[in-house]
C-alpha cells in the first residue's frame, strides 16, 4: 500500500512539475548554480538534469543583456517584456544582467526581435561563442560581459580609429564576443602584467593631455622605427616625428611603477 501511494505521489508531482512554474524555477536554479560554479563535475550536472527539463540542446549561445544597477529593481517587469518578445524562451536575471540561453540556430532571429527593445531602453547585449557543454556556462557569461564592456568602450572612444586601425566594427547595442576576442586577449594580458604597464600609462597621459602619443608610437614601431616612413603615415614632418618619439622615450624613462 505504501509503495502504491508513493508511486501515485511521484506521478502527481511530475504532472505538477510540468503544469506550473516549478520546472521553470528549477531550470533557473540549475543555471545559476552552474554560473556560481557550485556544479563543477559532469556527474553532479547529470544528476541535476534528471529533475530539470532543459529546453535547449546541441550547440548553445548565451545572450547577456546589461541593464545596470538602476534597473535591477524593475527586473521582473523587464524580464516579462523580454519573454513577450521571445515566447517560449527561458529568461532570468543574474547579477545585473538578463540572460537567455539559446540554441545557436535561433540566435540571429532572436537578436532581430530584441534589437528595438535594446535601442528603446538603451541596453546592450553581449553574445558568447557557441558551446555544447553546460559547464562552459561561466566562461560564456564572461565572454558575453567582455563583449559588452569592450564593444561599448571601442564604439564610444574610437581608440582603434585614432591608432589608424581601420575596418573595425562600431556597434551600438549588440556585441558579439568573436568580434572582440583579440581585444579581450590583450586586456587579459595587461591585467596579468604580460604587457608592459607603460602602454597603460601612455594611454592615460594621452587622455589627460588630449594628445596622441600612442598613435605616434604605434606608427613609428609599425614602420620599423624609420621616421621618414612614419612621418608619411602620420602626415607629419620627419623632424616632428623624431621630436615626438624623443619626448615619448623621455616620458617612459622617467615613469615609475606604482607601489
Amino acid at each position: 500500500c505504501f509503495r502504491g501511494l508513493a508511486e501515485g505521489i511521484i506521478i502527481c508531482m511530475e504532472q505538477q512539475l510540468h503544469l506550473s512554474d516549478i520546472d521553470r524555477n528549477m531550470y533557473e536554479y540549475l543555471l545559476v548554480d552552474i554560473l556560481d560554479k557550485k556544479l563543477s563535475s559532469k556527474a553532479a550536472l547529470e544528476e541535476r538534469l534528471k529533475y530539470v527539463e532543459l529546453p535547449v540542446r546541441g550547440e548553445l549561445v548565451l545572450l547577456s543583456m546589461s541593464v545596470g544597477k538602476d534597473y535591477v529593481s524593475v527586473s521582473s517587469y523587464l524580464i516579462s517584456q523580454v519573454e513577450q518578445l521571445l515566447p517560449g524562451e527561458r529568461v532570468f536575471l543574474y547579477q545585473e544582467n538578463i540572460l537567455v540561453l539559446l540554441e545557436q540556430k535561433r540566435v540571429s532571429s532572436t537578436l532581430d526581435m530584441l534589437e528595438s527593445f535594446l535601442e528603446e531602453n538603451a541596453f546592450c547585449c553581449g553574445v558568447s561563442r557557441p558551446f555544447s557543454d553546460l559547464l562552459f556556462l561561466p566562461t560564456a557569461y564572461s565572454q558575453s560581459c567582455a563583449a559588452i564592456r569592450l564593444g561599448v568602450r571601442i564604439s564610444s572612444n574610437r581608440i582603434l580609429e585614432k591608432l589608424g586601425v581601420y575596418g573595425s566594427k562600431y556597434d551600438k547595442t549588440i556585441f558579439r564576443y568573436d568580434d572582440y576576442f583579440s581585444y579581450h586577449t590583450v586586456e587579459s594580458a595587461a591585467e596579468n602584467k604580460i604587457l608592459s604597464p607603460l602602454i597603460g600609462y601612455l594611454i592615460k597621459t594621452d587622455e589627460k593631455e588630449n594628445n596622441d602619443h600612442l598613435r605616434v608610437l604605434h606608427a613609428f614601431l609599425q614602420c620599423e622605427r624609420r621616421p621618414t616612413l612614419a612621418a608619411a603615415q602620420l602626415h607629419m614632418h620627419r623632424n616632428n616625428v623624431i621630436y615626438r618619439v624623443d619626448r615619448i622615450e623621455s616620458m617612459l624613462n622617467h615613469w615609475e611603477m606604482p607601489k
